[in-house]
């Protein structure tokens, strides 16, 4: 990986991580607000954990930049900023009771169904065992996050 690229990656990554922050936050809220939803106490420690997984698979980019390819520019810092912004303006609709129960889990499922969640495999490209370690964590977290709120959905009657 060139210099301009691991800018690139710098970058995006350091954003991924306030993303991941940003989830673990609003599901803080949520928990605070639903207590008796017992989905988003642990979804937030995971969110979080996101965060700092993160930060430790840039960690492995910058140590061994040759172990590592981008495949395609990254585009989308604007719309990791604009997810934050999104997850901002939630967290004020938890808190002053715009949102309902319901209106927050569904958020939820969107935030776990979302390209910025599913897209980490796409970011580089690399054989680093540890990077690929630490992916494979996000991408079962996610998967299962995303089954857990579609089960609470389905329980609730929301989706089939």
């Amino acid at each position: 990986m060139n210099k301009a690229d691991l800018a690139q990656v710098k970058e995006y990554f350091k954003l991924l991580s306030a993303v991941e922050t940003a989830v673990g936050s609003f599901y803080e809220v949520c928990a605070a607000y639903w207590p008796e939803e017992e989905v988003w106490p642990a979804l937030a420690v995971e969110e979080k954990r996101h965060s700092e997984t993160v930060l430790a698979m840039l960690a492995c980019i910058e140590a061994a930049p040759e172990n590592f390819r981008l495949p395609a520019p990254l585009k989308g810092v604007k719309a990791l900023t604009l997810f934050i912004e999104g997850i901002e303006t939630n967290k004020i609709k938890v808190r002053s009771s715009a949102y309902r129960k319901l209106n927050a889990l569904a958020v939820s499922a969107d935030i776990e169904k979302s390209l910025i969640e599913s897209g980490y495999e796409k970011l580089v490209e690399t054989a680093d065992k540890e990077y690929r370690m630490a992916l494979e964590g996000i991408l079962q977290d996610n998967e299962r996050h995303e089954a857990s709120l579609s089960g609470r959905l389905a329980t609730l009657k929301i989706i089939k």
